[in-house]
């Protein structure tokens, strides 16, 4: 495949992943009053046998099913207790019905991503990306007030996906053999723990309420964390932070419209400030693709 078409193909992923991720709270508030942590459990469950279904399509990118070597597997540990994590604080979000706030957390992430691509692989950001980068803070921090506390939520969520997407950047491995590879550590820590932990009725509760939702949500966590993988071998992460604005303005309008969450006149006005923020920064990261390259 040519690099043009790669690339192509890269943003095409990309965006279907923020798609799908923009209405998954839809999807997670059809398990309202079942424990937030028995819907993880499920969802590391089922993801894995999705993936190795996916692995056995033919003329897939890899005959490697697992990204295993000594180089690797810690690396993808890593990504794995990430994405993990993020999971676990998506579906407490939803659960709460802080949708909203969920919202602030992946508003921010690409940008604490474009950070961690200038200080860990030397990406470089111009005057005007970082106004816009310091305008989202300044939106942050005033949504921040308006709450009355550190939105940890959401700064848990940006932290996380911010975390997992540098380490999928930097792992030399195919996106299918790697994301695997981390549903298999996901897999193994939830049979551990099932196996390990008492009886609980709430699992069985939550098998008779939901049955086989419970394992779509596999098939929703797998895919289009496949197609970001993808998306994330082949653009660099300050182009991420073009298309992942999709997913918060989903969420931000499913809260508002369908959740009816509560949004206060100050809290409107820091959305204001971000999207100031975020349309700075991506008019400067177009302007920006749209120059020549320049010798380093």
């Amino acid at each position: 495949m040519s690099h043009e078409r790669y690339k192509a193909s890269a943003w095409t992923a990309a965006v279907a992943a923020y798609l799908v991720w923009g209405m998954m709270p839809l999807f997670w508030r059809l398990f309202e009053g079942t424990p937030a942590f028995i819907v993880f459990l499920h969802r590391c469950l089922w993801s894995l046998p999705f993936l190795v279904l996916l692995s056995l399509v033919p003329q897939r990118q890899s005959s490697t099913i697992l990204a295993f070597d000594r180089g690797r597997w810690p690396w993808l540990m890593v990504s794995a207790f990430l994405i993990g994590s993020n999971w676990w604080i998506y579906i407490v979000g939803v659960e709460r019905h802080q949708v909203v706030e969920m919202s602030v957390g992946y508003f921010i992430a690409p940008l604490i991503s474009a950070a961690m691509g200038v200080i860990f692989l030397r990406e470089k950001l111009t005057i005007g990306q970082w106004v816009g980068v310091l305008t989202v803070v300044a939106g942050s921090v005033m949504y921040g007030f308006t709450v009355g506390k550190v939105p940890m939520l959401a700064i848990g969520l940006a932290v996380t996906f911010s975390g997992y997407s540098l380490v999928r950047k930097v792992v030399k491995a195919p996106p299918m053999s790697a994301l695997t590879t981390e549903a298999m550590f996901l897999f193994g820590a939830a049979v551990i723990y099932l196996l390990t932990s008492p009886s609980d009725s709430a699992l069985s509760e939550a098998w008779q309420r939901h049955g086989w939702l419970l394992v779509i949500g596999g098939g929703l966590t797998a895919l289009p964390l496949l197609w970001f993988a993808h998306g994330v071998r082949g653009l660099t992460l300050t182009s991420l932070g073009m298309i992942n604005y999709i997913s918060p303005t989903g969420k931000f309008i499913i809260a508002v419209l369908v959740f009816k969450e509560i949004v206060t006149d100050e809290q409107i006005w820091a959305f204001v400030v971000l999207w100031i923020g975020i349309i700075l920064y991506l008019v400067n990261t177009y302007r920006r693709s749209r120059l020549p390259l320049q010798p380093e």
